[in-house]
């Protein structure tokens, strides 16, 4: 059984990155829109209001993914250590001779 510690490693890195990527681009289209509502000439109060709850909901939808992300990364990495306890047993047994 051969486990590469380092490549689940880094697929936990990378899962967190892309949610991390995600997440910004979700914020900077929240931003983006919140600045278009702002824009317009209209009763300022209603939409500078509108645009500051979508831009906090567009940060908390944010720090899910992120926590998401974190989550599955810290499964993948409790997966390996499982493995990694297992396959040293296993050759613990081997060596001292009961495999």
């Amino acid at each position: 059984m051969s486990i590469d510690l380092e490549m689940i490693e880094k697929e936990a890195d990378e899962i967190i990155k892309e949610a991390r990527k995600k997440a910004k681009e979700i914020i900077e289209e929240a931003e983006k829109k919140a600045k278009e509502i702002i824009a317009k000439p209209l009763p300022l109060d209603k939409f500078k209001e509108e645009a500051e709850k979508i831009i906090e909901d567009a940060k908390n939808r944010a720090n899910e993914i992120i926590k998401e992300a974190e989550t599955q990364a810290e499964q993948i990495r409790i997966k390996a250590n499982k493995n990694l306890d297992k396959a040293t047993k296993e050759l613990l047994k081997y060596v001292v001779g009961a495999g």
